[in-house]
């Protein structure tokens, strides 16, 4: 047979699993480049991947935006889907919300706000889509 596959772990085994590794010391703690090859071979295999991915325009994500209106934008997003306001990542409960649109785009808006976007151009419903 090639390969075997395990049975999913309990929260129990999981449990004991993890209690066994309390206090145990990472192995690579206080190693550096400088003094441990092994750390030294993984620091530079990653320059060489970051080295490729640069020179053939692979963008390199730090998990940040590069401007702060970017990082504003992506941190809004990531509330309101914390929040389950729908935001393109999967159909979310839309209770309480409503569907509003101007010119081609649409999105979903609270019903506490719906008022002061109606009062921008904004109209009810999802419009045509072209």
């Amino acid at each position: 047979m090639i390969g075997k596959s395990r049975k999913p772990l309990t929260l129990e085994q999981r449990k004991r699993i993890s209690e066994g590794h309390l206090g145990q010391v990472a192995w690579n703690k206080g190693l550096t480049k400088e003094t441990d090859e092994r750390i030294k071979q993984i620091s530079d295999s990653l320059k060489r991947t970051n080295d490729y991915k640069k020179s053939h325009g692979i963008i390199i994500s730090t998990g940040k935006a590069k401007t702060e209106e970017k990082e504003n934008l992506r941190r809004q997003k990531i509330s309101r889907g914390m929040k389950g306001v729908r935001n393109g990542i999967g159909n979310k409960s839309l209770k309480g919300q409503k569907w509003i649109h101007k010119d081609k785009e649409r999105k979903t808006v609270l019903e506490k706000d719906l008022e002061e976007y109606l009062n921008n151009g904004w109209e009810l419903g999802m419009g045509k889509r072209n």
